[in-house]
Order: C-alpha cells, then sequence, then structure tokens
C-alpha cells in the first residue's frame, strides 16, 4: 500500500531486545534506527500505525483513493521530519497529528464537507427488525437524524470523532493532535455527544 511498506523488510523484534509487553521500546529502537536512515525500520513503523493513519483519513475524506493518497503523503511527511520528533513523547499522536493535517488539508482543497460514519455512533439505536413498520419507521428517522449531523461536522469535528471513538484516543493525546487544550478537546467532545444524544432520544422537557 506505501511506498515504504513491504512484506519482505518487515523487521521482527529481536526477544533479546524487546520483552513481552513493551512494544513501545521497541518502537523507539525503530525511530532511533530509521534516524540512521535505515528504512527497514520505517517500513516496520509504517507497518504498526498503517491502519490507523488510513482510518482517521478515510473518516475525513470518505473516498478510499483520497485516503490511501493521504496516507501516503502523511508516512513522506512524517519520514522527512522525522529528525524534528520530540523523542520524550509518544510517536502515534505525533504522527496522527500529521495525518489530520494532510487530510483536513485535502479536504479543503476539495471544497467539499464529508460524510463520516461510524458504527459506534449507533450503538444506542434498539435493533428493530422484528418489531413493527412503525418501530423501523422510527428507526429510519433517527438514522437520518444522526447522517445529517455527521453530514454538518466541520472537518475537524471529524477528525475529533474518529480520533475519539474510531480509535479510541485518550483526551490528552487528542489535544496533542489537535493542537487544543485538553479542556477545550472534553467541551468539544461533550457537545457532539449532545448532538448526537438528541437526535436518538430527542431533547429533554425542560418544563
Amino acid at each position: 500500500m506505501y511506498a515504504f511498506a513491504s512484506n519482505e523488510s518487515r523487521l521482527a523484534a529481536p526477544a533479546d531486545i524487546v520483552p513481552v509487553g513493551a512494544a513501545d521500546i521497541w518502537e523507539r529502537v525503530l525511530i532511533e534506527r530509521s534516524l540512521g536512515g535505515d528504512h527497514d525500520a520505517f517500513a516496520e513503523l509504517v507497518t504498526r500505525h498503517d491502519n490507523a493513519v488510513f482510518q482517521l483519513a478515510w473518516r475525513i475524506l470518505r473516498v478510499r483513493e483520497d485516503a490511501e493518497d493521504a496516507a501516503q503523503e502523511t508516512f513522506l511527511r512524517a519520514w522527512r521530519s522525522l529528525s524534528r520528533f520530540d523523542k520524550s513523547r509518544k510517536f502515534h499522536p505525533w504522527l496522527m497529528r500529521i495525518a489530520a493535517n494532510v487530510a483536513i488539508s485535502a479536504a479543503q482543497r476539495r471544497r467539499s464537507i464529508v460524510v463520516i460514519h461510524d458504527d459506534r455512533a449507533l450503538e444506542s439505536i434498539p435493533d428493530v427488525s422484528h418489531r413493527s413498520p412503525d418501530a423501523f419507521a422510527a428507526r429510519h428517522e433517527t438514522l437520518e437524524a444522526i447522517e445529517s449531523i455527521l453530514s454538518d461536522l466541520p472537518l475537524e469535528s471529524a477528525a475529533l470523532f474518529q480520533l475519539r471513538f474510531g480509535q479510541e484516543l485518550s483526551i490528552e493525546d487528542i489535544s496533542v493532535i489537535l493542537k487544543k487544550k485538553p479542556g477545550a478537546v472534553a467541551v468539544a467532545l461533550h457537545r457532539l455527544r449532545e448532538r448526537f444524544r438528541r437526535a436518538i432520544f430527542g431533547a429533554e422537557d425542560e418544563t
């Protein structure tokens, strides 16, 4: 899928270097080797993160080919910028920040607001496959309301949606990726949840 990744070049972590449960230690080794110009080491980093990068790009762009191009560009930028990576921090949020910037920029160039969809957003909707036509109609209306919300999300909110509910990242990691304070991320997430809650359950009676 990506120029850096190949099955032939994928590295196996030596058992005498990486004990079980220390994948992050091996990742630091891969980063050090990559900084030394080792393409095979960087190919292994790509293998570890390519699905997460692609999924984020796809949630924002909603076109497979565009998402693949964005993922490729993300890893190219990461390779070129690796010397500026702060090794005292986690690699994944740094990489996902690049991915978010690339995908959002691509979407802005395309000048379209994309529809994102995630089955997790629908978990609160009961299964009505065995119920009456009225229940089917109610579910259909709920799905339409949710789809309307998803289609109207700004690009940064689309990224927030995927990072939190798709990748289940922490608020702290998301704040690093989106360059926002944790409190601002928490508020944005609360607003997203509230919009979905209202779409699914309706506005609460305030009387």
